[in-house]
């Protein structure tokens, strides 16, 4: 059994490659999902023009009065206050709100 941050608490998923399988068990840790996605977007990566989002390229502000959502931008922002380089909170309710889903025991038959 693998522990895998990037399932909700107590979803077990088997994976299956090469004709072998092996259980993943979801953590529901948000923080550690975020932490294992640094190397994947390149967040290791030297910043030119800050702040940068994904790779070391610059991450524009979002005119959010013109833009409801943006994808890229709320991941940016999101991961930034959760790893405590935001002055000022970002959305930490919301936050709060899906760290307590992701550590929620879910029922095998509910999750797809």
């Amino acid at each position: 059994m693998f522990l895998f941050p990037f399932l909700p608490k107590s979803i077990i998923k088997h994976w299956i490659k090469h004709f072998s399988g092996f259980p993943l068990q979801g953590t529901g840790l948000i923080a550690h999902c975020i932490i294992a996605q640094q190397p994947l977007l390149g967040k290791n990566r030297s910043c030119s023009t800050p702040p940068c989002s994904i790779a070391g390229k610059h991450q524009p502000a979002i005119r959010f009065d013109q833009m409801a959502f943006y994808g890229l931008s709320e991941y940016y922002y999101i991961v930034r206050d959760l790893l405590g380089e935001l002055s000022v909170p970002y959305l930490r309710l919301t936050l709060h709100n899906r760290a307590q889903v992701c550590r929620t025991f879910f029922l095998k038959n509910l999750v797809p």
